[in-house]
């Protein structure tokens, strides 16, 4: 009778640590989640604002700076600084 009694809190301890185990996981990835989606607001709202100061910069050099310039290289120079 005793034995059944402690296989039986076993198997409730057992089940009770497992139950919490899936929960937090599923906890941690719902927060992961959730960081995800805050950061790449962030992330996106920086980069667009990085292109629109180089582009706007671009726009404000001479005629001469483009004209002297490879085109090649400008657009080289741009993709390394955006990434």
């Amino acid at each position: 009778m005793l034995a059944n009694v402690i296989v039986c809190m076993l198997l409730v301890t057992y089940l009770i640590i497992y139950f919490k185990d899936g929960v937090a996981r599923a906890g941690a990835s719902g927060f992961n989640e959730l960081r995800n989606a805050v950061f790449a607001k962030v992330a996106q709202s920086s980069i667009r604002r990085v292109a629109n100061n180089v582009f706007l910069h671009l726009h404000s050099l001479d005629l001469n700076f483009h004209l002297s310039r490879q085109t090649g290289a400008l657009s080289k120079a741009i993709d390394r600084g955006t990434r």
